[in-house]
């Protein structure tokens, strides 16, 4: 049913919860230590995805704003390119603030879906 790995961690996500959290970065650093140790670059890449993923739900939520089929390219683009991103990614503190990012995006997104098809979503 599960590997080893995956029985690991579930112990080590219930170690953590029982600790408790000090901020919604501190799941982020307890969840991935154990993967990536001191290695700087998994955590990189880590925020770098984040970031991508903060640049496609703006151009969802473009598409949403009903702006043509170019415009929601053009503004994932412009939020991916914007050299307002580049302390979050060169700094590995600046987690809290993709992590932040990422959740308000997908709420405002998952809200603007709207319609009883994706209330569950919307409640989660």
């Amino acid at each position: 049913m599960f590997s080893r790995g995956c029985f690991k961690l579930r112990i080590h996500l219930h170690a953590i919860v029982a600790e408790g959290l000090q901020c919604p970065a501190d799941l982020y650093w307890r969840l991935l230590y154990p993967f990536f140790g001191i290695a700087t670059e998994p955590y990189a890449l880590t925020r770098m995805v984040l970031h991508a993923g903060c640049a496609a739900l703006v151009a969802r939520i473009a598409a949403r704003g009903g702006i043509g089929p170019v415009g929601p390219l053009l503004a994932g683009l412009l939020f991916a390119a914007s050299p307002l991103a580049f302390t979050p990614l060169y700094w590995a503190s600046g987690v809290q603030e993709l992590l932040g990012a990422f959740c308000a995006l997908a709420a405002v997104e998952r809200w603007l879906a709207g319609g009883r098809r994706n209330l569950g979503a919307v409640l989660v």
